[in-house]
Order: C-alpha cells, then sequence, then structure tokens
C-alpha cells in the first residue's frame, strides 16, 4: 500500500499522518538500513515523480478547453504539482542547471 501511493506520487508525509501508517521516521529508518526495502522505495518514488510529470501534462494540456480546470487554476495547480516534484527529486541525483 505505502509503494503504490508513492508510486501515485503521494506524499509520504500525508501518507504517514495517517492512522494505522508507520511514522515518516520509521519509514526512512527503514530505507536507510533495508536494501530491499530501499530498492522498492526508489522505484515507487521513480514511478510518483513519472505520474505527477504526466498529470502537470495533462492538466496543461486540458486547461481552458471543455471538460478541463480554467486556465487560473490550472497554473496554481501545475505549481503546486512542480513544486511538490521538486521536493521529491533528490539532489544526489545530478547537478542543477546552471541559469
Amino acid at each position: 500500500m505505502l509503494f503504490d501511493r508513492l508510486a501515485a506520487g503521494d506524499s509520504l508525509s500525508a501518507m504517514c499522518r495517517e492512522p494505522g501508517t508507520p511514522s515518516k521516521r520509521a519509514v526512512l529508518s527503514w530505507v536507510a538500513t533495508k536494501p530491499e526495502f530501499r530498492r522498492v522505495y526508489d522505484i515507487a518514488r521513480q514511478c510518483g515523480r513519472e505520474t505527477i510529470g504526466e498529470d502537470v501534462l495533462e492538466i496543461a494540456d486540458r486547461a481552458g478547453q471543455r471538460g478541463g480546470l480554467p486556465i487560473p487554476l490550472a497554473r496554481r495547480l501545475i505549481d503546486a504539482k512542480k513544486w511538490h516534484f521538486a521536493r521529491m527529486t533528490p539532489k544526489r541525483r545530478g547537478p542543477r542547471p546552471v541559469s
């Protein structure tokens, strides 16, 4: 369940606040100490990043169209998802582009 939700792009912090789920500290401890858990966790996180990216593209494509969100609302939602995506992306994955 934890890995499925991470793969869907859900927040670890939000999940860990729910009753019956392990604490965020426990999950991160398992990531640090259990190689198999870390492997599956990393795969789920990567899937979550891809899911968020797909969500952003879908929102952008449909913004302003019939059945889509109004453009100002779509823009706010995209900004929030981009912020979440940036927080999910580990700094160790590579250097930031220089502007």
